[in-house]
């Protein structure tokens, strides 16, 4: 029977047999080294797939800030329509906006994304 003080991991000896392509990510690369107390160090290279930020937050927000816009050419007398049209998209603006940041890790700098959807937010309240 071999115990932890008997057992010797060597890098180039061991091999990886997980697929490369995960849900929300994809390995690019990995490597196996041998460090200096006995153990081995991997590392592993992720690629984020996008399109799922691409479906879930992008398409959707354009979508309605073009709709927003079209509001922009109602003759006057589709006031009522035209609010209505700016306040809903406020709302589900405001909504993508809050499922993507309980998504993302919290930072104390301002991320893209959150520029993105706070010019969604805006851009209707600027039309009402």
């Amino acid at each position: 029977m071999l115990d932890l003080k008997t057992v010797t991991l060597l890098a180039r000896q061991m091999w990886m047999n997980q697929t490369k392509d995960m849900t929300l990510f994809a390995i690019q690369g990995w490597t196996l080294t041998t460090i200096e107390s006995g153990g081995v160090r991997m590392t592993i290279v992720l690629k984020r797939k996008i399109m799922n930020e691409m479906m879930t937050t992008y398409l959707p927000s354009v979508l309605l800030m073009l709709i927003t816009y079209a509001t922009t050419f109602f003759k006057p007398y589709f006031f009522e329509a035209a609010l209505s049209v700016n306040l809903t998209t406020m709302l589900v603006m405001t909504t993508i906006f809050m499922t993507v940041m309980q998504m993302l890790p919290a930072t104390a700098y301002v991320k893209m994304i959150d520029i993105f959807l706070i010019f969604g937010q805006l851009y209707p309240f600027a039309e009402v």
